[in-house]
């Protein structure tokens, strides 16, 4: 009898992990879609979320549950993120990509991107002057 709470929780758990996941990993990428991290990101991000966290744990699905499931996902994460746009803290760290920290080391791709676009346009501006030399 005891194991079945155990798998219940384990469910609860990996449906609270993958919202979480979800919810950020889309107010992530939402921001550089858009071009801008604002609030609305937060707002959108945790209302795919909560549809779908709801989409996952409920039997059957009906559609008032999903509709108050994006309700309160959009609420809660868009007064989290005013909340902190309000303190003046930046909802992400601008100087690298979401990847973050590789076994103990930081990890900076917009930093290796920049210097990858820079030697392509110094070897396209050395070529275009070759060519117009010749």
């Amino acid at each position: 009898m005891l194991k079945y709470g155990f798998l219940k929780v384990g469910k609860e758990t990996r449906v609270i992990a993958g919202a979480a996941a979800a919810y950020y990993a889309g107010a992530y990428y939402l921001g550089e879609w858009r071009g801008a991290h604002t609030w609305d990101n937060f707002a959108a991000s945790g209302a795919a979320s909560g549809v779908g966290s709801a989409l996952w744990l409920l039997r059957p699905v009906r559609a008032r549950p999903l509709a108050f499931a994006a309700a309160l996902g959009a609420a809660l994460g868009g007064a989290s993120a005013l909340g902190v746009q309000a303190l003046g803290v930046p909802f992400w760290e601008e100087g690298h990509d979401f990847e973050g920290y590789f076994f103990g080391s930081k990890v900076n791709l917009r930093k290796e991107r920049e210097e990858r676009g820079k030697k392509g346009r110094a070897a396209g501006a050395e070529a275009g002057s070759a060519a117009e030399g010749a």
